[in-house]
């Protein structure tokens, strides 16, 4: 009979980890369909749409590389109401995978199966990876390009082939979620670093091959756009591609009060747009005494160790620029928070990553202070595993952001969906709002107009028209982008 030794065993034990939180991220997503938020609609299917159509919704609506993504997998997969959340779960296992092997390359398999955990069950990774919308995809895509990077760059055709992987992944990451822009400058660093032995040619050309790949997804953006400079700026919103919805404004009150916000996502009660989580990522106070023990022993670190202070530095430059840059960001939500700031949340667990490994690798003269800083340390994985069924069981809670126009009429938002489409397979589609009484009401029509129209070009099926009721004109007339392009009807 074969019979695993010790050190396979471990190995065996550590690369089943991923696959074990990824299992908790599937709970998490199979929770979460029981209703779709405005942002989900918009950002999943109403956008992508738009870009199929050549254009984009308007200026806030930017976020190019995620519909680009997401257009290309309903082309190739087929479309449903939660295809973008599967999409994002699929995308959950790549990362893990990518982290797991990262820090397998540095830890070893023990001194990671801790950060490995902390990191793949923090709440607030758990719970914007059950979002359609984009928020939070730079916590997945971080993994991937810090593990194309640190890969042996010797090899002539593989080498280039993840060079030219990872430019376009940078590139897609930060046209999917402008919080990326703040990972870039630390990339580009190592990037640099992990080919600096090569031959002045051999640098050169990778150089070549990764601007040419980093270039290439936005270029593709632009040559698919009939109206360009709407995504570059928009009049209406006064915003465009990178950007989102903020405008950078340099007031100490707006960035008391984001930073203010950020604190209490990650501490206490989550208070701000989109960011639905019942406990953060350092809630009931008990794993605050690891936050404060982390940051602090990394600034010493940083001061006495030569070994961890070159990572601990490109940690906290992750960390001081998006809370400089991110907090004096104005919100038109008004509710400003860790979905603008995910950004410093990875910078603290890579930091903590590091933290851990000092406190295992120093030999300490008092073996109870190591033995404290492990417990201290400790608290992080130990607090999201408390949290993780408390956070679970509020998924089904009714979100405020929930979409009740069309996609409420018969429960689930698929089940709301299939009878649309029914209708549209066999005759026009008139979509149309009424109160209680009966009347006609004011209700969107353009989410629900891109829903069907997508299901039926996404999944090869004849349609019919798709009708909205016109109060202008009193009569129901063919839906197109155009209508909200021209502002015929508002956004």
């Amino acid at each position: 009979m074969f019979k695993l030794n010790k050190d396979n065993r471990t190995l065996l034990l550590y690369w089943s980890l991923p696959l074990v939180l990824f299992a908790l991220q599937l709970v998490y997503t199979t929770n979460s369909t029981n209703q779709i938020r405005y942002e989900e609609l918009a950002e999943s299917v109403r956008n992508v749409w738009w870009l199929q159509n050549g254009t984009i919704y308007d200026g806030v609506s930017s976020n190019v590389g995620w519909y680009g993504t997401l257009l290309l997998v309903y082309k190739f997969f087929g479309f449903s109401i939660f295809t973008a959340k599967y999409f994002r779960l699929v995308l959950s296992l790549i990362s893990l995978i990518c982290l797991a092997a990262v820090l397998k390359k540095y830890l070893g398999e023990k001194k990671a199966i801790i950060p490995l955990l902390a990191i793949g069950i923090s709440p607030t990774l758990l719970f914007f990876n059950t979002l359609q919308s984009s928020f939070g995809t730079d916590l997945q895509y971080i993994p991937i390009c810090i593990f194309l990077i640190l890969q042996n760059f010797q090899k002539n055709f593989s080498s280039l082939l993840r060079q030219a992987l990872l430019g376009a992944t940078i590139m897609v990451a930060w046209m999917s979620y402008p919080t990326f822009v703040f990972y870039i400058p630390v990339l580009g660093i190592l990037y640099l670093r992990q080919i600096k032995s090569l031959s002045m040619h051999r640098k050169t050309k990778n150089i070549v091959i990764t601007t040419i790949s980093f270039v290439t997804p936005f270029v593709l953006v632009l040559l698919a756009l009939k109206d360009r400079q709407l995504l570059f700026f928009d009049e209406k919103t006064k915003s465009g591609i990178f950007r989102g919805a903020g405008n950078f404004t340099f007031s100490i009150n707006t960035f008391i009060e984001n930073f203010g916000h950020t604190i209490a996502d990650v501490t206490s009660k989550p208070n701000s747009y989109y960011y639905e989580v019942v406990q953060g990522d350092f809630s009931l106070i008990i794993p605050l005494l690891s936050l404060i023990s982390i940051l602090t022993l990394s600034i010493y670190l940083i001061a006495k160790s030569k070994n961890f202070r070159f990572v601990l530095a490109l940690s906290w430059t992750v960390l001081l620029l998006n809370l400089m840059v991110a907090n004096f960001t104005s919100d038109p939500s008004g509710q400003f928070g860790i979905r603008r700031e995910t950004a410093s949340l990875a910078a603290i667990y890579s930091i903590f990553v590091i933290v851990w490994l000092w406190v295992l690798k120093h030999s300490f003269k008092n073996s109870q202070i190591k033995n404290l800083l492990i417990g201290i340390l400790l608290l992080v994985p130990l607090h999201h595993v408390i949290v993780y069924p408390i956070n679970l069981g509020s998924l089904g809670n009714p979100s405020p952001y929930k979409y009740s126009h069309i996609f409420s009429q018969f429960g689930t938002p698929d089940k709301s969906l299939n009878p649309l489409v029914n209708i549209a397979k066999t005759q026009d589609l008139k979509l149309s709002c009424t109160d209680s009484s009966g009347k006609s009401a004011y209700c969107r029509y353009v989410e629900a107009y891109a829903a069907v129209a997508g299901y039926c070009s996404w999944n090869n099926i004849d349609c019919h028209q798709i009708l909205g009721y016109d109060n202008k004109t009193e009569k129901f007339i063919p839906l197109t982008t155009k209508l909200w392009e021209d502002y015929y009807w508002e956004h």
